[in-house]
């Protein structure tokens, strides 16, 4: 500290309480930077549970079911990305990796609060990639198209982590086909004809 004292005291962010003050929002940091972890977990296993439910249903047409189970299964290769140790150096949910890209280690060429992609593998080898949030935008955009590894791959849905209050940070709406208006659907099955140019919505 001795050594330091000077450059500190020119230092306009240092007082003397901002090591007690760093060490105290110790555990707020480290809960904040679990944030992104705990929401792709949620969102993996709110998927499995519900696609379960699906297969369950014996009303479900066999269609249904297929896509059902494809989307569990999904869903389960998810969650064992976000939880299993194997290969984990390697994982993007490597500790120090992710708490690094977090902010809350120190680290070096780790995008800060990046958005990650599932790209299911072609050969049992499934992966989360992940992008800054400013490349994101674009990256993962509806239908855009990512190359990873020698391979294409076009986005085709997105993964929200659920909302305590209702459950999801999504909600349902209708498009006119004539003439672009959109109306959300507050309940059931929605409006069957537009507002705005009175045309059958799909």
């Amino acid at each position: 500290m001795g050594s330091l004292g000077d450059d500190l005291s020119d230092a306009d962010w240092y007082s003397e309480g901002w090591l007690d003050e760093v060490l105290k929002k110790i555990p707020l940091s480290f809960d904040q930077a679990c944030e992104r972890w705990r929401g792709l977990y949620q969102a993996a296993l709110e998927q499995f549970q519900t696609q379960n439910k699906v297969i369950a249903d014996a009303a479900r047409p066999p269609e249904e079911k297929k896509r059902a189970r494809r989307l569990r299964n999904e869903a389960d290769t998810q969650l064992q990305l976000l939880t299993e140790a194997k290969n984990l150096i390697q994982s993007d949910f490597y500790s120090y990796r992710y708490f690094a890209s977090e902010g809350f280690l120190p680290g070096y060429n780790f995008p800060r609060l990046p958005l990650s992609a599932f790209i299911p593998g072609r050969r049992e080898r499934d992966e989360l990639i992940s992008r800054p949030r400013f490349l994101a935008i674009s990256e993962f955009g509806p239908r855009s198209i990512v190359y990873h590894e020698g391979s294409r791959y076009i986005i085709n849905r997105v993964l929200m982590p659920p909302r305590e209050d209702t459950g999801s940070i999504t909600t349902a709406a209708k498009c006119c086909s004539a003439c672009g208006y959109i109306r959300p659907v507050t309940e059931g099955e929605g409006p069957d004809l537009c507002e705005r140019c009175h045309n059958q919505l799909d």
